[in-house]
C-alpha cells in the first residue's frame, strides 16, 4: 500500500510539474506574441513622426506662399508667376493619414494579450481618442474649403500648362477680389490649424513611443 501510494504520488507530481511548465510555455509564447506586436506598433509610431514632421514642412512652406500673397494684395504688387505656383498648390487637400497596422493586428488578436493595463490604455487612447479626432477634424476642414474653392478656382483661374502655374482670367484685379482673400486666409487658418495638430500628435506619439520602450525592456529581461 505505502508503495502503491508513493506511486500516485509520483504521478500527480509529476502531472504538476507537466502542467507548470505548460503553464509557462504558454505565458513564455504570449510574451513573445506581445512583444513583436508591441514592437510593431512602436515602428508604425516612428513612421508616423515622421510623417507628421514632413507635414509640419510642407503646411508651413504652404502657408509662406498664402502669405505671399496676402503681402502682394495689401502693398497693391501686380499679379506674377510666382504666385501662380503658390496657387497650384491649392490643389493639395488636407488630409490626416497614419500608419495603424500594428494596432489592428493587436485589436484582432485582443487586446488582452498587452500585459500592462497602462500601456494597454495609453495605446487604445492614441489611436482611439488623438489620431482619430485629429484625422475627422482635419479632413472635415478639408471638405468644406474645397467645396469652395473648386467652384471658385474653375470659374477665376486657368491652368498654364507651359509655365506650370495657374493664371488668374483677370491678373490686373484678382488680388483685388475680397472673395479670393477671403479664400485664401480660410486656408491659412485650415493650415494652422493642421500645423497645430500635427504638433500635438507629435508630443503624444512621442510619450507613447517612450512607454513603449520601457515596456519593451521589461519584457527582455
Amino acid at each position: 500500500m505505502i508503495y502503491a501510494l508513493g506511486e500516485i504520488i509520483l504521478v500527480v507530481v509529476g502531472i504538476l510539474i507537466a502542467l507548470k511548465l505548460n503553464n509557462v510555455n504558454t505565458e513564455q509564447d504570449l510574451r513573445n506574441k506581445e512583444f513583436v506586436l508591441v514592437q510593431e506598433i512602436r515602428n508604425n509610431l516612428q513612421a508616423n513622426l515622421d510623417q507628421f514632421d514632413s507635414s509640419i514642412n510642407w503646411q508651413t512652406e504652404r502657408v509662406a506662399d498664402i502669405e505671399k500673397i496676402i503681402s502682394y494684395s495689401k502693398k497693391g504688387k501686380p499679379w506674377n508667376d510666382t504666385l501662380g505656383i503658390a496657387i497650384r498648390q491649392f490643389g493639395n487637400p488636407e488630409e490626416f493619414f497614419i500608419n495603424n497596422s500594428g494596432y489592428e493586428s493587436l485589436k484582432s488578436i485582443g487586446l488582452d494579450i498587452i500585459s500592462s493595463d497602462t500601456l494597454r490604455n495609453s495605446i487604445t487612447n492614441l489611436y482611439e481618442q488623438v489620431y482619430k479626432k485629429t484625422e475627422i477634424r482635419t479632413n472635415q476642414y478639408g471638405q468644406v474649403f474645397f467645396s469652395t474653392r473648386e467652384p471658385f478656382m474653375l470659374k477665376n483661374f486657368s491652368y498654364d500648362l507651359h509655365k506650370g502655374t495657374m493664371t488668374p482670367n483677370s491678373p490686373t484685379t484678382i488680388l483685388n477680389n475680397q472673395e479670393f482673400i477671403n479664400l485664401i486666409s480660410q486656408r491659412r487658418r485650415i493650415k494652422y490649424f493642421v500645423i497645430g495638430s500635427n504638433k500635438s500628435s507629435i508630443g503624444a506619439t512621442q510619450s507613447m513611443i517612450d512607454i513603449i520602450n520601457e515596456h519593451l525592456k521589461k519584457l527582455s529581461e
